[in-house]
């Protein structure tokens, strides 16, 4: 996070890894609606999302027990023409079952 402020207050224009990084951060913090936030802002500048982006936000917010925030980023992933993988489906498998929802984790 400290490199993504200090690169912004120096008038550099952060890359897509940067931006990731920045994301990741507040996944780990458990802030996914400042990571979504981060993300928006990193297609506002121009620059392409990727699988591991739309990754870490759907993460936060399984982590966060907010399922229904993640499974609309996960639409939004396939939309994007970005294939999920092993570790995008895993999460919400992962959530539901700390959860006890075992119907979500059918769905």
């Amino acid at each position: 996070r400290y490199w993504f402020h200090e690169a912004t207050i120096a008038g550099l224009k952060p890359s897509s890894d940067l931006y990731y990084h920045h994301i990741l951060s507040l996944m780990r913090e458990g802030k996914p609606q400042l990571a979504a936030a981060c993300f928006e802002k990193m297609v506002q500048s121009g620059l392409q999302p990727e699988g591991p982006h739309f990754d870490a936000v759907i993460s936060s917010y399984y982590t966060a027990g907010e399922v229904d925030i993640a499974t609309t980023w996960l639409t939004r992933m396939r939309k994007a023409g970005l294939k999920p993988g092993f570790f995008t489906f895993n999460m919400p498998l992962a959530a539901c079952a700390k959860a006890g929802e075992l119907q979500g984790a059918e769905r």
